[in-house]
């Protein structure tokens, strides 16, 4: 990555438009605009659940490796690591959703059953 020191100064805030569930140990996010639905678990989890814009940046990392996540320099990577995917996914306000991959059979003429996997 190069750039440990590089964490915004507050967190950023979820996509209004996504859906959000907790469970014990990951937080599932559905986004409507693409029918997706990604299940965070462990960093990306707790990353996510801070992302408010209220969270400082600093704070966040610290509270991680408090958390025993690792050293202040590793956490800081995984901060920007994670950061860098939810916006990617479109989890973060102001990122467009991906495209959602193409659905499988969708140009076939519908007839009520679906084919048989395996044997």
């Amino acid at each position: 990555m190069g750039e440990p020191d590089v964490i915004p100064d507050r967190l950023p805030a979820r996509h209004p438009e996504v859906e959000v569930a907790v469970f014990p140990g990951a937080i599932v996010v559905f986004d409507p605009r693409n029918r997706m639905a990604h299940e965070l678990v462990g960093a990306p989890a707790a990353v996510f659940d801070a992302c408010c814009e209220q969270t400082e940046g600093r704070a966040a990392i610290d509270e991680l490796v408090v958390g025993g996540l690792g050293t202040h320099a590793e956490v800081t990577e995984v901060v920007q690591s994670v950061l860098r995917d939810l916006a990617e996914l479109g989890l973060l306000e102001g990122c467009d959703a991906p495209t959602p991959p193409p659905c499988i059979e969708c140009d076939r003429e519908s007839t009520g059953w679906r084919r048989r996997r395996g044997r």
